[in-house]
């Protein structure tokens, strides 16, 4: 099993990173994650699934929050 970090786990007690929503595309063997305490979508490619790896991060501030 694997994991991927954004960023530092925590920051004092306050957790920094939170997965809620998972879609998985398989032909292009991406995850599409809802990282809801981060405010941002993140895209991960699983094509080497013991190498877990962040592909985009996509801002969308201008439309509002993630949930």
């Amino acid at each position: 099993m694997q994991s991927y970090q954004t960023g530092i786990l925590f920051s004092g007690t306050t957790q920094i990173n939170s997965t809620q929503i998972v879609a998985f595309d398989a032909p292009t063997k991406r995850l599409y994650v809802a990282n809801s305490i981060g405010g941002k979508p993140n895209i991960l490619s699983l094509a080497n699934p013991a190498a877990v790896a962040g592909v985009a991060t996509i801002d969308i501030r201008t439309y509002g929050s993630i949930n």
